[in-house]
This record gives C-alpha cells, structure tokens and sequence, in this order.
C-alpha cells in the first residue's frame, strides 16, 4: 500500500512539473494532477489508521 500512495504522489509531482512546460502540455496534464494529490492522501490517511489500529 505505501508503494502505491509513494507513486501517486510521485505522479502527482510529475504532472504538477510537466504542466508548467508548455501550453498544450499544461491542459493535458492539469487534469490529472489533483485527483492523484487526492488519491495519493486517501491512501496516506488509510495507512496511518491501520498504522494506528495496529499499535493501539
């Protein structure tokens, strides 16, 4: 599970750098970018819970 929220924030990042780029890579890659920023933090929220279900 954290290999997977490491690589959504992973792509996340990219698209956040890639749309700076040009214009019409701005367009294609401003839309993925946030769903993979909320995406990446649902799995970050759900690992520290079990996290903490597991100590607690």
């Amino acid at each position: 599970m954290i290999a997977h929220q490491e690589k959504l924030w992973a792509d996340a990042a990219e698209c956040a750098l890639t749309r700076y780029s040009d214009k019409v890579k701005r367009e294609l890659y401003s839309r993925p970018a946030e769903p993979l920023k909320s995406l990446a933090g649902g799995a970050e929220r759900v690992i520290a819970a079990e996290a903490k279900d597991q100590t607690g």
